[in-house]
């Protein structure tokens, strides 16, 4: 199932790059600290750098794999891992929040916090998976404030 084809029409979906190399899921794959959801996986498969924005314009962006700015990158020059051991930033709002998968105070899901306060005590869980954020809408109230 494709989150592009299934996003909630509360979501348009604004740009997108090229797909992920088996490779390239591979190297994120062996970087990363928690396990890469299948539908994380899915998305990157289908593509990267992807930009889609809510209802009232506040854009979500799911960074691709490598590059400047991509998830490794990134993760390494915000020095994540280091502040949040078992975390995964993998997109932003375009702006100071960090979208990330974390094993957090409420399980492993997608979670949101500044990168200024990368504290795992202070995320906030949006959602227990992509597909729940982005097709059936779960947690979107946490992501919009």
């Amino acid at each position: 199932m494709s989150i592009f084809d299934n996003l909630n029409e509360i979501y348009t979906l604004e740009a997108t790059d090229r797909s992920a190399t088996d490779e390239e899921i591979k190297q994120l794959q062996e970087f990363s600290p928690v396990s890469l959801p299948l539908d994380y996986i899915g998305l990157l498969q289908e593509s990267t750098d992807v930009e889609i924005t809510v209802e009232n314009g506040k854009l979500i962006r799911i960074w691709g794999i490598s590059g400047m700015n991509g998830v490794i990158e990134l993760n390494d020059a915000y020095e994540v891992q280091k502040n949040i051991s078992n975390s995964l930033v993998i997109g932003d709002d375009s702006g100071d929040m960090a979208l990330m998968l974390l094993n957090g105070n409420e399980g492993f899901g997608l979670y949101i916090t500044g990168f200024g306060d990368l504290d795992p005590e202070t995320a906030i869980k949006i959602a227990p998976t992509l597909n729940d954020f982005l097709i059936d809408k779960v947690g979107v109230e946490n992501f919009l404030w």
